[in-house]
């Protein structure tokens, strides 16, 4: 446990370092009307007017960046909105203009220019905002998250040969000249046959769907851990490994060394049949209630991340896109209603006997690039895995949570 968070902490310092000076960079555009400025305006106020127009331009582009925000989180965004465009400098760089032009017909001056987002800065009041009603205060212990998330990639894709009927008919002719006996008569016969040829191949008379066959791994906990943890932990969670939590089940310690590991079942059951099985979760369930566990996860993120191909990029780096299919929070708490009155996070016989899902985000995708294969690899999953989070705390924090 203590390694875990150590080893999540080295990697957010790391993360943190590489994109402390990470921005957005987005075209922004205004036209603005210059009559207020009197007769001849832009010979006599072009400054003062381009200024102005600058100055919406920026906004636009500001409109533009968070367009985009899911409900939960344009929720969130409306509480720092008003802070966001009183110091608007402290967000955005109104970098030049690329373009301007001036109609004289309607007096109005029209400009584009360059906008770089500072989202360090933005996400930073994001989830402030965001955790503004988290749990208690400073001296309130962290609710703990059982992080049960798995990567995969494709392993082999089958797909049946559809049935295929072919024929082939050779027909051959033979003439011959006979001759009549009795009125020494010649003429001619001709007779002909058809030889046909039957080859079927394939062994489905339907079409059918391909057969993905997943290789599913463990191998990026670390990085998902940091990246879900650099997200949640503004609200007063505390992540744990899969890996740590189910070694610690007495089932665990007495298996041989050949043994399969409930993590390596779980992955098993993920490749085979596509999700965990529910003996496995069971097993999880009772140990969470066992009186042997000294930390208990009141919550459960469970995830798959899909891993892409590997590409090479413009500038010649390995590129992959990696695509979280579903992240879901799940929880043993009790929200709402009179249950919730008498939760106590201590007494486990007041927790829920199975953990209620609470949000959901699916299909959110993100790329990585790097030198080799492996950063990028490590790249996406980070910048997926830490993009899907946000969207679902956004998610969690709109409905109360």
């Amino acid at each position: 446990m203590f390694y875990i968070r150590i080893m999540a902490a080295l990697v957010l310092a790391f993360i943190f370092f590489v994109s402390s000076s990470h921005a957005v960079e987005i075209m922004g555009s205004a036209t603005v009307n210059a009559s207020e400025f009197g007769p001849n305006p832009y010979e006599t106020n072009k400054k003062k007017i381009k200024a102005k127009a600058v100055e919406a331009a920026c906004f636009n582009a500001l409109d533009k960046y968070t367009v985009d925000f899911a409900t939960a989180r344009l929720s969130i965004y409306e509480r720092i909105e008003k802070q966001v465009k009183e110091n608007l400098d402290d967000y955005l760089i109104c970098g030049s203009v690329i373009d301007e032009s001036f109609d004289i017909g309607s007096n109005e001056l029209s400009v584009v220019i360059k906008v770089k987002v500072k989202v360090n800065k933005f996400e930073n009041a994001m989830e402030e905002a965001s955790s503004s009603s988290s749990q208690g205060d400073e001296d309130t212990e962290p609710e703990l998250i059982l992080l049960s998330i798995f990567s995969r990639q494709v392993d082999k894709v089958k797909q049946k040969d559809a049935k295929v009927v072919k024929i082939n008919q050779r027909k051959t002719s033979v003439d011959e000249d006979q001759t009549e006996m009795d009125t020494d008569t010649d003429y001619s016969v001709s007779s002909s046959s058809t030889e046909t040829d039957i080859t079927t191949s394939g062994g489905s008379t339907e079409n059918s769907s391909e057969t993905v066959q997943y290789k599913v791994s463990n191998d990026h906990s670390t990085i998902i851990i940091s990246a879900v943890s650099s997200v949640f932990t503004t609200a007063g969670y505390e992540m744990l490994s899969l890996e740590d939590y189910t070694s610690d089940m007495p089932s665990q310690e007495e298996l041989a060394e050949d043994d399969p590991t409930i993590l390596d079942e779980m992955m098993s059951s993920l490749a085979s049949k596509g999700k965990v099985s529910a003996r496995l979760n069971t097993q999880i369930r009772k140990w969470t209630f066992d009186d042997a566990n000294e930390e208990p996860a009141m919550h459960i993120i469970e995830g798959i991340i899909n891993i892409g191909r590997q590409e090479k990029d413009a500038s010649g780096n390995d590129s992959v896109t990696v695509t979280v299919a579903k992240l879901q929070f799940k929880s043993y708490k009790k929200f709402k209603g009179p249950a919730a009155r008498k939760f106590d996070a201590e007494d486990r016989s007041t927790w829920r006997k199975k953990p209620r899902g609470k949000g959901t985000v699916a299909s959110v995708m993100a790329k990585g690039s790097g030198t080799n294969p492996s950063a990028a690899i490590t790249n996406a999953i980070n910048n997926a895995a830490k993009k899907a989070a946000k969207e679902l705390l956004d998610d969690l924090r709109k409905k109360g949570i």
